[in-house]
Protein backbone atom coordinates (compact mmCIF):
# COMPACT_ATOMS: atom_id res chain seq x y z
CA UNK A 1 0.00 0.00 0.00
CA UNK A 2 2.78 2.38 0.83
CA UNK A 3 4.59 1.59 -2.40
CA UNK A 4 1.54 2.54 -4.53
CA UNK A 5 1.28 5.94 -2.89
CA UNK A 6 4.90 6.68 -3.71
CA UNK A 7 4.36 5.70 -7.37
CA UNK A 8 1.35 7.99 -7.65
CA UNK A 9 3.38 10.89 -6.17
CA UNK A 10 6.16 10.34 -8.68
CA UNK A 11 3.67 10.37 -11.59
CA UNK A 12 2.05 13.59 -10.36
CA UNK A 13 5.48 15.33 -10.32
CA UNK A 14 6.47 14.54 -13.92
CA UNK A 15 5.57 18.12 -15.29
CA UNK A 16 5.52 18.98 -19.03
CA UNK A 17 7.39 17.07 -21.61
CA UNK A 18 9.72 18.87 -24.06
CA UNK A 19 7.20 18.50 -26.86
CA UNK A 20 4.41 19.95 -24.75
CA UNK A 21 6.62 22.88 -23.74
CA UNK A 22 7.55 23.63 -27.36
CA UNK A 23 3.91 23.55 -28.42
CA UNK A 24 2.99 25.96 -25.61
CA UNK A 25 5.82 28.31 -26.55
CA UNK A 26 4.77 28.26 -30.21
CA UNK A 27 1.19 29.08 -29.31
CA UNK A 28 2.33 31.91 -27.01
CA UNK A 29 4.61 33.28 -29.74
CA UNK A 30 1.80 33.27 -32.30
CA UNK A 31 -0.51 35.07 -29.89
CA UNK A 32 2.23 37.60 -29.01
CA UNK A 33 2.97 38.31 -32.67
CA UNK A 34 -0.72 38.85 -33.38
CA UNK A 35 -1.08 41.16 -30.38
CA UNK A 36 2.06 43.17 -31.22
CA UNK A 37 1.07 43.39 -34.89
CA UNK A 38 -2.31 44.77 -33.88
CA UNK A 39 -0.69 47.25 -31.50
CA UNK A 40 1.82 48.40 -34.13
CA UNK A 41 -0.92 48.83 -36.73
CA UNK A 42 -3.04 50.75 -34.25
CA UNK A 43 -0.08 52.92 -33.25
CA UNK A 44 0.78 53.67 -36.89
CA UNK A 45 -2.83 54.55 -37.64
CA UNK A 46 -2.86 56.85 -34.61
CA UNK A 47 0.34 58.55 -35.78
CA UNK A 48 -1.04 58.94 -39.30
CA UNK A 49 -4.34 60.31 -38.04
CA UNK A 50 -2.58 62.74 -35.69
CA UNK A 51 -0.18 63.83 -38.43
CA UNK A 52 -2.95 64.36 -40.99
CA UNK A 53 -5.09 66.25 -38.45
CA UNK A 54 -2.13 68.49 -37.60
CA UNK A 55 -1.53 69.14 -41.29
CA UNK A 56 -5.20 69.99 -41.85
CA UNK A 57 -5.27 72.31 -38.84
CA UNK A 58 -2.06 74.02 -40.01
CA UNK A 59 -3.54 74.39 -43.50
CA UNK A 60 -6.76 75.88 -42.17
CA UNK A 61 -4.78 78.28 -39.96
CA UNK A 62 -2.51 79.25 -42.86
CA UNK A 63 -5.52 79.87 -45.13
CA UNK A 64 -7.13 82.04 -42.43
CA UNK A 65 -3.94 84.05 -41.88
CA UNK A 66 -3.36 84.50 -45.59
CA UNK A 67 -6.94 85.64 -46.00
CA UNK A 68 -6.43 88.26 -43.28
CA UNK A 69 -3.08 89.47 -44.62
CA UNK A 70 -4.15 89.61 -48.25
CA UNK A 71 -7.40 91.42 -47.45
CA UNK A 72 -5.31 94.11 -45.77
CA UNK A 73 -2.96 94.42 -48.75
CA UNK A 74 -3.31 97.88 -50.25
CA UNK A 75 -5.11 99.43 -47.28
CA UNK A 76 -4.32 103.15 -47.40
CA UNK A 77 -2.17 102.81 -50.52
CA UNK A 78 -4.48 104.56 -52.94
CA UNK A 79 -3.01 105.10 -56.38
CA UNK A 80 -3.29 108.80 -57.11
CA UNK A 81 -2.44 108.38 -60.78
CA UNK A 82 -5.10 110.93 -61.55
CA UNK A 83 -5.69 114.24 -59.84
CA UNK A 84 -6.66 114.49 -56.16
CA UNK A 85 -7.63 118.02 -55.13
CA UNK A 86 -5.70 119.26 -58.14
CA UNK A 87 -2.58 117.26 -57.25
CA UNK A 88 -1.19 114.85 -59.82
CA UNK A 89 0.49 112.37 -57.50
CA UNK A 90 1.16 108.87 -58.82
CA UNK A 91 2.44 106.62 -56.05
CA UNK A 92 2.45 103.03 -57.29
CA UNK A 93 5.87 102.02 -58.53
CA UNK A 94 7.88 104.57 -56.55
CA UNK A 95 11.20 103.16 -55.28
CA UNK A 96 10.89 102.88 -51.49
CA UNK A 97 13.72 104.18 -49.29
CA UNK A 98 13.49 103.44 -45.58
CA UNK A 99 15.84 103.42 -42.60
CA UNK A 100 15.52 102.66 -38.90
CA UNK A 101 17.85 104.01 -36.23
CA UNK A 102 20.41 104.88 -38.87
CA UNK A 103 20.32 101.45 -40.54
CA UNK A 104 19.18 101.41 -44.18
CA UNK A 105 16.35 98.91 -44.66
CA UNK A 106 15.33 99.70 -48.24
CA UNK A 107 16.81 99.47 -50.79
CA UNK A 108 18.67 96.45 -49.47
CA UNK A 109 21.84 94.90 -50.83
CA UNK A 110 20.44 91.48 -49.98
CA UNK A 111 17.53 90.14 -47.97
CA UNK A 112 17.81 87.39 -45.37
CA UNK A 113 17.15 83.80 -46.46
CA UNK A 114 14.86 82.49 -47.82
CA UNK A 115 14.40 85.83 -49.61
CA UNK A 116 18.04 86.26 -50.62
CA UNK A 117 17.31 85.76 -54.33
CA UNK A 118 14.85 88.68 -54.40
CA UNK A 119 15.96 92.11 -55.60
CA UNK A 120 16.52 94.62 -52.83
CA UNK A 121 14.85 97.30 -54.97
CA UNK A 122 11.29 97.46 -53.59
CA UNK A 123 8.62 99.53 -55.31
CA UNK A 124 5.31 100.59 -53.78
CA UNK A 125 2.36 98.30 -54.62
CA UNK A 126 -0.44 96.59 -52.69
CA UNK A 127 0.71 93.14 -53.79
CA UNK A 128 3.47 91.71 -55.95
CA UNK A 129 4.31 88.09 -56.79
CA UNK A 130 7.85 86.93 -57.53
CA UNK A 131 7.60 83.85 -59.70
CA UNK A 132 9.80 80.96 -58.57
CA UNK A 133 11.88 78.94 -61.00
CA UNK A 134 10.56 75.59 -62.24
CA UNK A 135 9.47 73.60 -59.21
CA UNK A 136 10.30 76.46 -56.81
CA UNK A 137 7.77 78.36 -54.70
CA UNK A 138 6.59 81.87 -55.47
CA UNK A 139 7.22 84.79 -53.10
CA UNK A 140 4.56 87.30 -52.04
CA UNK A 141 5.15 90.97 -51.19
CA UNK A 142 2.25 92.73 -49.43
CA UNK A 143 2.01 96.33 -48.26
CA UNK A 144 -0.56 98.21 -46.19
CA UNK A 145 -0.83 101.19 -43.88
CA UNK A 146 -2.10 101.03 -40.32
CA UNK A 147 -4.57 103.38 -38.67
CA UNK A 148 -3.71 106.63 -40.40
CA UNK A 149 -6.17 109.49 -39.90
CA UNK A 150 -6.36 109.95 -43.66
CA UNK A 151 -4.89 108.24 -46.71
CA UNK A 152 -5.28 111.35 -48.86
CA UNK A 153 -2.07 113.09 -49.95
CA UNK A 154 -0.93 116.55 -48.95
CA UNK A 155 1.00 118.64 -51.45
CA UNK A 156 4.28 120.01 -50.19
CA UNK A 157 4.41 123.81 -50.25
CA UNK A 158 8.17 123.78 -50.64
CA UNK A 159 11.05 121.36 -50.84
CA UNK A 160 11.33 119.56 -47.48
CA UNK A 161 13.69 121.06 -44.96
CA UNK A 162 16.05 118.67 -43.22
CA UNK A 163 13.66 118.11 -40.32
CA UNK A 164 10.19 119.34 -41.33
CA UNK A 165 7.54 119.17 -44.04
CA UNK A 166 5.46 122.20 -45.01
CA UNK A 167 1.87 121.60 -46.16
CA UNK A 168 -1.43 123.51 -46.11
CA UNK A 169 -3.09 121.53 -43.32
CA UNK A 170 -1.53 119.20 -40.76
CA UNK A 171 -4.77 118.00 -39.11
CA UNK A 172 -4.50 114.55 -40.74
CA UNK A 173 -1.18 113.85 -39.05
CA UNK A 174 -0.08 112.78 -35.55
CA UNK A 175 3.13 112.38 -33.63
CA UNK A 176 4.98 109.12 -34.50
CA UNK A 177 3.05 108.66 -37.77
CA UNK A 178 5.19 107.05 -40.43
CA UNK A 179 5.14 109.29 -43.52
CA UNK A 180 5.79 108.55 -47.17
CA UNK A 181 7.28 111.49 -49.06
CA UNK A 182 6.91 111.02 -52.82
CA UNK A 183 8.70 112.82 -55.64
CA UNK A 184 6.74 111.57 -58.66
CA UNK A 185 6.03 108.58 -60.86
CA UNK A 186 8.67 105.84 -60.47
CA UNK A 187 10.87 108.27 -58.53
CA UNK A 188 12.33 107.53 -55.08
CA UNK A 189 9.89 107.83 -52.18
CA UNK A 190 11.29 108.23 -48.68
CA UNK A 191 9.79 106.97 -45.46
CA UNK A 192 10.03 109.42 -42.59
CA UNK A 193 8.35 109.96 -39.21
CA UNK A 194 6.50 112.73 -37.42
CA UNK A 195 8.12 113.81 -34.18
CA UNK A 196 6.85 112.20 -30.98
CA UNK A 197 4.56 114.61 -29.13
CA UNK A 198 3.56 116.48 -32.27
CA UNK A 199 -0.10 117.54 -32.02
CA UNK A 200 -1.84 119.09 -35.00
CA UNK A 201 -3.79 122.30 -34.56
CA UNK A 202 -5.68 124.65 -36.87
CA UNK A 203 -3.42 127.00 -38.74
CA UNK A 204 -0.31 124.85 -38.40
CA UNK A 205 1.51 124.14 -41.67
CA UNK A 206 4.65 122.27 -40.59
CA UNK A 207 5.16 118.64 -39.55
CA UNK A 208 8.33 118.31 -37.46
CA UNK A 209 10.32 115.17 -38.25
CA UNK A 210 12.14 112.97 -35.75
CA UNK A 211 12.15 109.39 -34.49
CA UNK A 212 13.66 106.03 -35.33
CA UNK A 213 12.34 106.06 -38.91
CA UNK A 214 13.49 109.61 -39.68
CA UNK A 215 16.65 110.14 -41.67
CA UNK A 216 17.53 113.20 -43.78
CA UNK A 217 19.26 111.11 -46.42
CA UNK A 218 18.76 107.41 -47.24
CA UNK A 219 21.03 105.52 -49.58
CA UNK A 220 22.21 108.71 -51.27
CA UNK A 221 18.71 110.22 -51.73
CA UNK A 222 18.15 113.44 -49.76
CA UNK A 223 14.72 114.22 -48.35
CA UNK A 224 15.01 117.74 -49.76
CA UNK A 225 14.95 116.37 -53.32
CA UNK A 226 11.65 114.48 -52.88
CA UNK A 227 9.31 117.41 -53.16
CA UNK A 228 5.85 116.48 -54.50
CA UNK A 229 3.59 115.30 -51.68
CA UNK A 230 3.35 113.41 -48.40
CA UNK A 231 0.87 110.81 -47.15
CA UNK A 232 0.50 109.22 -43.73
CA UNK A 233 1.13 105.46 -43.44
CA UNK A 234 -0.14 105.34 -39.87
CA UNK A 235 1.96 104.21 -36.92
CA UNK A 236 2.58 100.59 -37.89
CA UNK A 237 2.58 100.06 -41.66
CA UNK A 238 3.56 96.61 -42.90
CA UNK A 239 5.68 95.67 -45.88
CA UNK A 240 5.70 91.86 -45.65
CA UNK A 241 7.43 89.13 -47.63
CA UNK A 242 6.12 85.56 -47.52
CA UNK A 243 8.16 82.70 -48.93
CA UNK A 244 8.97 79.01 -48.58
CA UNK A 245 12.46 77.86 -47.67
CA UNK A 246 13.62 75.10 -50.00
CA UNK A 247 16.01 74.01 -47.23
CA UNK A 248 13.54 73.08 -44.50
CA UNK A 249 10.13 73.26 -46.28
CA UNK A 250 8.72 75.93 -43.97
CA UNK A 251 6.86 79.16 -44.79
CA UNK A 252 8.56 82.31 -43.47
CA UNK A 253 7.40 85.88 -42.95
CA UNK A 254 9.78 88.83 -43.26
CA UNK A 255 8.94 92.40 -42.17
CA UNK A 256 10.91 94.70 -44.49
CA UNK A 257 10.50 97.64 -42.11
CA UNK A 258 12.37 95.87 -39.33
CA UNK A 259 16.08 94.98 -39.36
CA UNK A 260 16.92 91.37 -40.13
CA UNK A 261 17.37 89.68 -36.76
CA UNK A 262 17.63 85.93 -36.43
CA UNK A 263 17.69 85.70 -32.64
CA UNK A 264 15.27 83.30 -30.98
CA UNK A 265 13.44 86.06 -29.11
CA UNK A 266 13.05 88.39 -32.09
CA UNK A 267 13.42 86.48 -35.35
CA UNK A 268 13.01 88.34 -38.62
CA UNK A 269 12.35 86.48 -40.91
CA UNK A 270 10.20 84.42 -38.59
CA UNK A 271 8.64 81.00 -39.00
CA UNK A 272 5.03 81.30 -40.15
CA UNK A 273 3.85 77.75 -41.01
CA UNK A 274 5.77 74.46 -40.85
CA UNK A 275 5.81 71.69 -43.49
CA UNK A 276 4.87 73.87 -46.47
CA UNK A 277 6.48 72.31 -49.53
CA UNK A 278 5.18 74.83 -52.06
CA UNK A 279 3.38 78.17 -52.37
CA UNK A 280 2.07 79.28 -55.76
CA UNK A 281 0.08 82.39 -56.69
CA UNK A 282 -1.88 83.94 -59.56
CA UNK A 283 -2.93 87.51 -60.25
CA UNK A 284 -6.59 88.25 -60.88
CA UNK A 285 -6.37 91.13 -63.37
CA UNK A 286 -8.67 93.48 -65.23
CA UNK A 287 -7.13 92.95 -68.69
CA UNK A 288 -8.74 96.01 -70.26
CA UNK A 289 -8.31 98.35 -67.30
CA UNK A 290 -11.96 99.37 -67.62
CA UNK A 291 -13.07 98.32 -64.13
CA UNK A 292 -15.37 95.58 -65.46
CA UNK A 293 -14.66 92.67 -63.11
CA UNK A 294 -16.75 90.36 -65.27
CA UNK A 295 -13.64 90.20 -67.45
CA UNK A 296 -11.39 89.20 -64.53
CA UNK A 297 -8.62 86.95 -65.79
CA UNK A 298 -6.23 84.74 -63.82
CA UNK A 299 -2.63 85.04 -64.98
CA UNK A 300 0.71 83.71 -63.84
CA UNK A 301 3.33 86.20 -62.59
CA UNK A 302 5.37 85.94 -65.78
CA UNK A 303 5.83 87.97 -68.97
CA UNK A 304 4.07 91.33 -68.62
CA UNK A 305 3.25 90.37 -65.03
CA UNK A 306 6.80 89.39 -64.08
CA UNK A 307 7.88 90.89 -60.74
CA UNK A 308 10.45 93.28 -62.18
CA UNK A 309 8.24 94.37 -65.10
CA UNK A 310 4.99 94.99 -63.22
CA UNK A 311 6.56 96.63 -60.15
CA UNK A 312 7.79 99.46 -62.38
CA UNK A 313 4.47 99.84 -64.24
CA UNK A 314 1.86 101.73 -62.15
CA UNK A 315 -0.88 101.12 -64.72
CA UNK A 316 -0.35 97.35 -64.63
CA UNK A 317 -0.23 97.38 -60.82
CA UNK A 318 -3.61 99.11 -60.79
CA UNK A 319 -5.07 96.32 -62.94
CA UNK A 320 -4.44 93.72 -60.22
CA UNK A 321 -7.84 93.19 -58.60
CA UNK A 322 -7.42 89.86 -56.77
CA UNK A 323 -4.98 87.11 -55.94
CA UNK A 324 -5.28 83.34 -55.71
CA UNK A 325 -2.78 81.53 -53.49
CA UNK A 326 -2.20 77.79 -53.12
CA UNK A 327 -0.24 76.20 -50.27
CA UNK A 328 0.81 72.55 -50.44
CA UNK A 329 1.31 71.18 -46.93
CA UNK A 330 2.94 67.91 -45.96
CA UNK A 331 2.05 65.76 -42.97
CA UNK A 332 5.00 65.49 -40.58
CA UNK A 333 4.88 61.66 -40.40
CA UNK A 334 6.87 59.80 -43.06
CA UNK A 335 5.28 56.42 -43.66
CA UNK A 336 6.91 53.14 -44.62
CA UNK A 337 4.80 52.68 -47.75
CA UNK A 338 4.05 54.97 -50.68
CA UNK A 339 0.90 56.87 -49.70
CA UNK A 340 0.75 59.75 -52.22
CA UNK A 341 0.81 60.20 -55.94
CA UNK A 342 3.85 61.85 -57.47
CA UNK A 343 2.14 65.20 -58.10
CA UNK A 344 -0.61 67.55 -57.00
CA UNK A 345 -2.59 70.00 -59.15
CA UNK A 346 -3.56 73.48 -57.98
CA UNK A 347 -5.69 76.21 -59.60
CA UNK A 348 -7.71 73.52 -61.38
CA UNK A 349 -10.68 75.92 -61.63
CA UNK A 350 -8.72 78.41 -63.77
CA UNK A 351 -7.40 78.41 -67.32
CA UNK A 352 -3.85 78.09 -65.95
CA UNK A 353 -3.81 74.95 -63.73
CA UNK A 354 -0.43 74.05 -62.31
CA UNK A 355 0.84 70.54 -61.58
CA UNK A 356 3.55 70.30 -58.93
CA UNK A 357 5.87 67.32 -58.53
CA UNK A 358 6.20 65.78 -55.08
CA UNK A 359 9.68 64.59 -54.16
CA UNK A 360 8.79 62.04 -51.46
CA UNK A 361 5.61 60.01 -51.89
CA UNK A 362 5.94 58.47 -48.43
CA UNK A 363 4.31 61.63 -47.01
CA UNK A 364 0.66 62.66 -47.24
CA UNK A 365 0.06 66.04 -48.94
CA UNK A 366 -2.86 68.41 -49.28
CA UNK A 367 -3.33 71.67 -51.19
CA UNK A 368 -5.14 74.63 -49.62
CA UNK A 369 -6.30 77.52 -51.83
CA UNK A 370 -7.61 81.01 -51.05
CA UNK A 371 -8.97 83.66 -53.41
CA UNK A 372 -8.88 87.24 -52.11
CA UNK A 373 -9.85 90.61 -53.63
CA UNK A 374 -7.23 93.35 -53.36
CA UNK A 375 -8.95 95.95 -51.22
CA UNK A 376 -8.11 99.32 -52.73
CA UNK A 377 -7.93 98.06 -56.30
CA UNK A 378 -11.69 97.63 -56.15
CA UNK A 379 -12.45 101.15 -54.94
Amino acid sequence: MIRRVHRIDRLSQRGLSLVELMVALAIAMIVSIAVFSTLLTSQQQTKTTTSVNSRNQAGAFAAHQLDFMLRNAGTGLLDYSGSVAGINVPSYGCLVHAAKNGQTLLPSAVFAAPFDTLSGQVRLAPLLIKNGAAGVSDTLLMMHTSGSLSSLPSQLLSAPASASLNINNVLNYRGQDRLLVVGGSLQPCLMSQAQTGFTAAAGMTAIPLAGEYYQASINGVDLSTVDEYVVSLGQSPKFILLGVSETDSNLYQYDLLEPANNTITNANPNLFIENVVSMQALYGVDPNGDGNLADLSWVQPTGSYDYAAISADPEMIARIKAVKVALVLRADEREANVVSEGSVTVFADTSVPLTLSLADTHYRYKAFEVTIPIRNSLL
